[in-house]
């Protein structure tokens, strides 16, 4: 049999479902059904409908990677992608996210925490501790003439 045996669409999209849940499932709120997935092995094309993605794993790599963000909502209208199998090397390949909704807002913080827990290592004096002990010339400087 040969490898251009034509597969059927069925078949296709399982496959392509199969590696999508497998490498992006983690991030995606419901697995994907077949009636979401157009794919076209043989010119090298693909699309993905309607995909909501799923708040806590996003928050997850947010948090992970130091992202001053947080994830409250997101969805996908569709996702296209295009390889171009026969050239490879010569030419790129395209993704094109359509009726992308990201809703974010900051990500509160712990004010201090850090420099507070590393303080008893690297020690530096509070701003009023350097003005009562800065000396200009022979005198001391008193903490009224500081100006911020």
């Amino acid at each position: 049999m040969p490898w251009y045996f034509p597969w059927s669409d069925s078949i296709k999209k399982r496959a392509c479902r199969y590696l999508l849940q497998h490498y992006l499932g983690r991030f995606l709120e419901t697995k994907l059904g077949l009636d979401q997935l157009s794919v076209d092995l043989y010119k090298g094309t693909g699309c993905v409908k309607n995909v909501s993605l799923d708040v806590d794993a996003l928050n997850d790599l947010s948090e992970e990677q130091g992202f001053p963000i947080e994830f409250l909502d997101e969805s996908i209208a569709e996702v296209s992608v295009s390889v171009p199998w026969l050239a490879l090397l010569s030419e790129s390949c395209f993704v094109e996210i359509k009726g992308l909704c990201l809703v974010i807002h900051p990500r509160q913080q712990i004010k201090n925490a850090f420099i507070e827990y590393r303080r008893p290592w690297l020690y530096m004096p509070s701003i009023d501790q350097k003005v009562a002990y800065h000396v200009s010339g022979a005198r001391q400087v008193s903490q009224k003439s500081l100006v911020c």
